[in-house]
């Protein structure tokens, strides 16, 4: 059975926020995380550089990758992606460690959000997709700015980023579960001989 219109954009609102939510806490954070662990600032800028860095070229193999294989599976491949970062920020105390993650998590930086709009046209078409992609991309900016926010506030409350990561983490796991049921979905509905 399809999902009705409406729990599309459900679904993929919430995605967005929640993947933004995640990817912002160690974005934001990262210089303040570095000097937690007793890095200069300009170790955690370089980190950040990394992360913008990888984004940009992964954002144009993402979105050939998404043009072969349907823009669902990336979208999912680059919420697994960020899980693996989030995780390993959660245990690096290195810097080269550090670096090696920021690099990992720019893969998704970009791509994931530029997913949502080829999964909007891919389940909408291009004539019906531009004010889905307003909202959809509203959700993604709020999840962003909240997720900054969300971190600095665990953080204030635990003199700790463990517990940010974590709370990035939960919500990662979340946009890969709320992607995981379009995807299903979707499936079902291409196994059942119906149109996209």
């Amino acid at each position: 059975m399809a999902l009705p219109s409406p729990a599309i954009m459900v679904l993929l609102s919430l995605a967005g926020f929640c993947c933004c939510a995640a990817m912002a806490i160690p974005f934001v954070h990262m210089v303040a995380f570095c000097g937690d662990l007793g890095y200069p600032a300009a170790r955690g800028a370089e980190a950040v550089s990394l992360v913008l860095l990888s984004a940009i070229v992964a954002t144009f193999v993402m979105a050939r990758l998404a043009q072969r294989v349907g823009p669902l599976p990336v979208s999912l491949l680059c919420s697994v992606i960020q899980i693996g970062s989030l995780v390993g920020f959660l245990y690096v105390r290195d810097i080269n460690g550090i670096y090696a993650l920021s690099l990992l998590h720019g893969i998704p930086f970009i791509a994931i959000v530029q997913g949502y709009a080829l999964n909007l046209r891919f389940l909408y078409g291009p004539t019906i997709a531009g004010w889905r992609l307003g909202v959809v991309m509203l959700f993604a900016m709020a999840g962003m700015a909240a997720g900054g926010w969300l971190g600095g506030f665990i953080f204030d409350a635990t003199l700790s980023y463990i517990s940010a990561f974590q709370s990035a983490l939960a919500f990662n796991l979340l946009n890969l579960m709320l992607l995981g049921i379009l995807y299903f979905a979707q499936q079902r509905r291409t196994a059942a001989g119906l149109p996209v």
